[in-house]
């Protein structure tokens, strides 16, 4: 049936422009708002149960493509494990199955409510966050400890003097 795989190209064809479209869009908004774009792992994206042939294909094209146009454009865009973050609290940190029904989200120990989506996202938002935070503040101690143990020494030996 070559008519039929034509027309699934085409489909894909489509998509991926879209797809390319909404890439460039986020990619500006991240540059006018001088903010980081945090995404789910395509890694994990790809292996979603009930996310099959295009869906799948999709989900992970878009977040590779972020990923390009943003080191192009100077964004910083940071894959990041989604684990627990619809089940889990932003305001007071607890992790809890109980906290998620379907499309509500409400906490039980702090009342905390909000769409499951939103929730989620807010989640991987902060979760991704750390994971940047982490890196500067790595990158910074690298730096400081990238000078000579000789010169913390002599200081010691020049305080001890005086």
């Amino acid at each position: 049936f070559p008519s039929h795989d034509k027309s699934k190209q085409i489909n894909k064809t489509v998509i991926k422009q879209l797809l390319d479209k909404e890439a460039k869009r986020m990619i500006a908004r991240g540059l006018h708002t001088s903010s980081n774009l945090i995404v789910e792992d395509p890694k994990v994206l790809a292996n979603l149960s009930g996310s099959k042939g295009l869906r799948r294909w999709a989900k992970t094209y878009f977040a590779y493509r972020l990923q390009v146009l943003g080191k192009e454009n100077g964004v910083l865009v940071v894959f990041t494990h989604p684990a627990y973050t619809s089940i889990s609290c932003p305001k007071c940190k607890s992790k809890d199955k109980e906290n998620r029904k379907k499309l509500l989200f409400h906490c039980v120990k702090c009342g905390h409510k909000d769409h499951a989506d939103i929730n989620g996202a807010v989640n991987l938002s902060l979760k991704g966050q750390e994971q940047v935070d982490k890196f500067i503040l790595t990158s910074f101690l690298k730096k400081l400890n990238a000078r000579p143990v000789k010169a913390l020494s002599e200081i010691h030996i020049a305080e001890k003097q005086h």
